[in-house]
């Protein structure tokens, strides 16, 4: 079957939790190659700093075989084997047109 990543977020108070939801509304807005889309998310719990209660918030994205950029840069770090200097280039301008859409996703 399908593999899935989770990100898990603890909220200790109501405004972590507003935080939380907003960053899963804008997750699940962004249509865009370089940007992994959203699966599913829910919540469970009440964030409440007063009673030391906290909820968690969960995004499931998918799972890629290869794992992220970090992961690649560090297993070529070890083996002494950088990227060239074209595929640089592309990861970058690619990384660029993310952050551009998102920067125009939280500005509509």
């Amino acid at each position: 079957g399908k593999k899935y990543a989770m990100k898990r977020i603890t909220c200790h108070s109501v405004e972590d939790q507003n935080l939380a939801t907003k960053e899963v509304e804008i997750t699940r807005s962004l249509e865009h190659p370089n940007i992994v889309r959203v699966v599913g998310a829910a919540t469970s719990g009440t964030a409440d700093i007063v009673h030391n209660t906290t909820s968690q918030v969960v995004i499931v994205f998918p799972l890629y075989s290869r794992g992220s950029l970090h992961d690649e840069l560090e297993r070529r770090k070890l083996t002494n084997s950088p990227l060239p200097q074209a595929t640089l280039l592309s990861i970058f301008s690619s990384i660029c047109s993310a952050v551009k859409e998102l920067h125009h996703s939280t500005h509509r």
